[in-house]
């Protein structure tokens, strides 16, 4: 599970969802399948990022950056 511990947490937004490898797929062998609505009915196994407050981030950024020596 990710460590949603940073600086500002509501910069990134996370869902809880199913995420597998799809292995043995002709056409999608490798393909990371994220379940966002639900439809295989497996338990959610990650969280996945899926909102960036890319203004609040590259503030936080520009301010990293800024306390550089």
């Amino acid at each position: 599970m990710i460590s949603r511990s940073i600086i500002d947490p509501g910069v990134i937004s996370f869902v809880r969802t199913n995420v597998v490898i799809e292995c043995a797929g002709e056409f999608t062998r490798g393909m990371t399948v994220v379940d966002l609505k639900g439809v295989t009915g497996r338990p959610a196994n990650a969280d996945v990022a899926v909102n960036v407050d890319t203004a609040r981030l590259w503030k936080l950024f520009g301010n990293a950056l800024k306390r550089l020596p």
